[in-house]
């Protein structure tokens, strides 16, 4: 089972948004971005998923965006990332981040079979793109070939998330069993929203490992 396990310490920075963000999850921080006036700046918010499955948001240990009440955020600046390919430069306007010869053939380009698109998560993810972040981040990475097993993602998730703020009470959301059918998940939680927290935590593992047919 081939997890996904980067880090800035221990691996080059790769050069485009989505793999740096990939990078700083296992740093401790969710990456999101945010539109704000300073460019070159990748502003990620914190949190963690503990040992009992719960994710706590806690703003009052972070500086707080003016201009977003309630965002607490750490930073990165881009322009500091060094290629994790070599004759590739960070003044480079664009770069293939998978070779194009035999791109198609490659796992996470597969359409999704018959079982597997049964499953209304599996099938939105993949039409969203994570299913292809996570499958072409891991190829151009460390060279692993494999489809992003998502029902291993869900089968991860919180059962519980807390945020903290200055001046106001605790807010708890209760997040029950995920399954396939990702329309019985009440409609006030947003699933997508803890994504970057589950990665972190649980890395992921490849659908040939844990099936894209139902949430173990």
């Amino acid at each position: 089972e081939e997890k996904l396990n980067f880090s800035l310490k221990q691996t080059e920075m790769a050069f485009t948004l989505l793999v740096l963000a990939l990078a700083l999850l296992n740093e401790g921080q969710a990456a999101t971005e945010t539109i704000l006036d300073k460019a070159d700046i990748l502003y990620y918010t914190p949190g963690e998923i503990d040992s009992d499955n719960e994710l706590l948001i806690d703003l009052n240990r972070y500086e707080l965006l003016e201009k977003i009440p309630l965002l607490a955020y750490k930073q990165y600046k881009i322009s500091k990332g060094k290629p994790y390919r070599e004759g590739v430069k960070i003044t480079d306007p664009s770069f293939y981040m998978v070779p194009k010869d035999g791109f198609e053939k490659k796992k996470t380009s597969l359409a999704l079979n018959e079982t597997e698109k049964l499953c209304d998560a599996v099938t939105a993810y993949h039409k969203n793109g994570i299913y292809a972040q996570l499958g072409y981040s891991l190829l151009a990475k460390e060279n692993v070939d494999v489809a992003p097993s998502i029902t291993y993602l869900f089968a991860n998730y919180p059962k519980k998330v807390t945020f903290k703020a200055a001046d106001i009470d605790d807010v708890v959301s209760v997040i029950p069993a995920l399954t396939c059918d990702i329309e019985t998940v009440d409609p006030t939680i947003s699933i997508d929203a803890y994504f970057e927290y589950v990665l972190h935590k649980s890395g992921f593992v490849g659908a040939d490992c844990i099936p894209n047919t139902e949430v173990p």
